[in-house]
């Protein structure tokens, strides 16, 4: 395989589309710019169409965002926090179990 510079990587990257693999990871999101656009567009028009109803004025069944499912379903995500000394124990695990040196076998020269 090979390698490229970090700054090569980088100028690739930001040729890409917007609905490609990496940019939609680095964006963190599941649908492309256009994609919720077209939903945003959809959202608005059943607010309107749902203001003018007889539900409408009196706020009852109240149309649910196409916008908010999609991103709700990007959000379920969990962030993990641990200290130091957590990471320093889960590192040398996965290192004792791939047969590496763990960071206090490590002799410094």
């Amino acid at each position: 395989m090979r390698e490229f510079p970090p700054f090569l990587v980088a100028l690739y990257v930001t040729q890409l589309r917007d609905t490609s693999r990496v940019a939609m990871k680095m964006s963190n999101s599941k649908v492309g710019t256009n994609t919720l656009l077209l939903a945003a567009i959809a959202d608005g028009v059943r607010m309107q169409i749902w203001m003018q109803s007889k539900d409408g004025a009196k706020n009852r069944n109240r149309p649910k965002s196409i916008v908010d499912s999609i991103n709700r379903s990007v959000q379920k995500t969990e962030n993990v926090t641990m200290t130091i000394d957590d990471f320093e124990a889960y590192r040398n695990s996965l290192m004792k179990k791939k047969g590496g040196q763990t960071w206090q076998t490590v002799e410094h020269k």
